[in-house]
């Protein structure tokens, strides 16, 4: 029998405060680097580590919005919104 299309919840059927739980994801200096070509976006503090490492972080730091990417695609993989995810709404509460 085959599976029905629909197995994530509906945006209706999310609880406020509710967890989800997601498979993990190393972020390496290949996926910065790969990103920053992307987007052209070579700041200093995500292509130069000889300048970063004196500074709060000791080492290169990912691009914001690389990581709100890579949350989107883990999200996707859990299967929370299969079928029933068609647009994002908005991401002004996301910290």
């Amino acid at each position: 029998m085959p599976e029905p299309l629909v197995q994530g919840k509906y945006y209706e059927d999310f609880v406020v405060g509710e967890e989800m739980i997601s498979a993990g994801r190393t972020v390496g200096e290949g996926t910065i680097d790969l990103f920053a070509g992307l987007t052209g976006d070579f700041s200093q503090v995500h292509t130069d580590a000889e300048f970063m490492q004196e500074s709060e972080f000791g080492e290169r730091i990912g691009h914001g919005i690389l990581a709100l990417g890579i949350m989107q695609g883990l999200m996707w993989r859990t299967n929370y919104t299969q079928g029933t995810g068609v647009a994002t709404i908005g991401w002004d509460k996301l910290k």
